[in-house]
């Protein structure tokens, strides 16, 4: 990751860290809440759309409920053949850290998050552990 100025979410970014947080897991509300003034700190080096994001630590509480590294996730809606593509919302020691874009074909075409319509709803992938705090 390149280290950026820190910025606010662009319009799609903010759309598609909401489409995840409505997984309907546990754990999301608390997450939501550190949304505003969560900030953009790092882009990916290969040039997709991925972020390393960064809560306002001294306004917002760490979620409680500690989450593995993947929180949550979503495929894409079409085929795998015709467009593999993952979300992924990285959460470390119950902070917000990462919103990522995986294109599973290798070439890095995702420049932009899609349309959250484009892709599947999200939920925790199987390998999440949610152990209490």
């Amino acid at each position: 990751m390149a280290t950026v100025t820190p910025r606010a979410l662009r319009a799609e970014e903010q759309q598609t860290l909401d489409f995840l947080l409505g997984a309907p897991l546990p754990g999301m509300d608390e997450l939501r809440r550190q949304v505003p003034g969560l900030r953009v700190v790092g882009d990916c080096d290969c040039g997709c759309a991925t972020v390393d994001l960064l809560p306002d630590k001294d306004r917002v509480p760490r979620a409680v409920t500690k989450f593995s590294r993947v929180a949550v996730e979503a495929f894409s809606r079409e085929s795998a053949a015709a467009h593999p593509a993952e979300l992924l919302l990285h959460v470390i020691d119950g902070w917000i850290a990462e919103l990522e874009i995986v294109d599973c074909r290798g070439d890095n075409r995702q420049r932009r998050f899609p349309e959250v319509d484009t892709w599947g709803p999200p939920g925790g992938p199987p390998w999440v552990v949610i152990e209490p705090g």
